[in-house]
């Protein structure tokens, strides 16, 4: 009956869409976490390269914006990054699931994280987000019109959780799922830069050998045109070695 009432008097007014940018969106998510003066920062290099990467894929993108990415703390910048695109997803809810996502107790949530951080240094890292999501959002994320791509990526983790060796790993893995899932709305795509910045590696040879380790499961595959890596959703057929091979004979 109120809608049937509206109706009546609708034509009077103009619709007045709110739709902020990604940028805004990283703005609001500083502003509402403060933190205490004094306390630990994320480290300046790794806003600095999400940044930068974002920058290379976004034109108009401030020069601050390292700064803004910073001020998300204890957010990693990369899974600070992440939210704002994500709630704009039909399973999401627009503004209200960023706030909802910071204020959540749930499992993997970022209260949540946070009663259970037993240092300064910890930071809600991507692979944190990835398991917010599988655990409370999969099956809003399945019925919406991205779930056959978030179902091919999932049984990509799920390869990786059963043949992985080590707990480093398989952080990895979510890590690039996670940010492979959005990289087209967050601008962050996993590449070997970023991947570095997580702070799961000690060095760059550790990494290299996880990444090596995931390639050879059927994991995840390096895309040469994005300079980054994906989730492998694919068959065994290597058709970068077949290109190799046939390339040679053609005249």
């Amino acid at each position: 009956e109120a809608k049937r009432e509206w109706l009546k008097v609708a034509g009077r007014f103009n619709d007045l869409s709110l739709n902020i940018s990604g940028e805004e969106q990283l703005e609001l998510i500083s502003r509402a976490i403060e933190v205490e003066s004094g306390k630990s920062r994320t480290d300046p290099k790794h806003c600095e390269a999400v940044a930068s990467e974002i920058q290379s894929k976004r034109r108009g993108t401030s020069p601050s914006l390292a700064q803004t990415l910073e001020a998300c703390w204890p957010l990693h910048p990369a899974t600070a990054a992440l939210i704002g695109p994500l709630s704009k997803r039909q399973f999401g809810q627009n503004q209200r699931s960023i706030f909802g996502f910071l204020n959540s107790a749930e499992i993997s949530g970022f209260r949540d994280f946070l009663n259970k951080s037993n240092s300064i240094n910890d930071v809600y890292s991507p692979w944190d987000f990835w398991d917010y999501l599988t655990n409370n959002l999969s099956s809003a994320i399945y019925n919406s019109p991205d779930g056959h791509r978030w179902s091919l990526i999932n049984d990509a983790v799920n390869r990786c959780e059963a043949t992985a060796d080590k707990d480093s790993t398989v952080k990895l893995m979510k890590a690039i799922a996670i940010l492979d899932f959005c990289k087209e709305q967050s601008g962050v795509f996993p590449t070997k830069n970023i991947l570095q910045k997580l702070g799961i590696f000690s060095n760059q040879n550790n990494l290299e050998s996880a990444l090596s380790s995931l390639q050879n499961h059927s994991c995840i595959i390096f895309r040469n045109y994005q300079s980054s890596y994906a989730a492998f959703a694919g068959s065994d057929f290597d058709i970068e070695q077949a290109l190799d091979e046939e390339l040679p004979y053609v005249t």
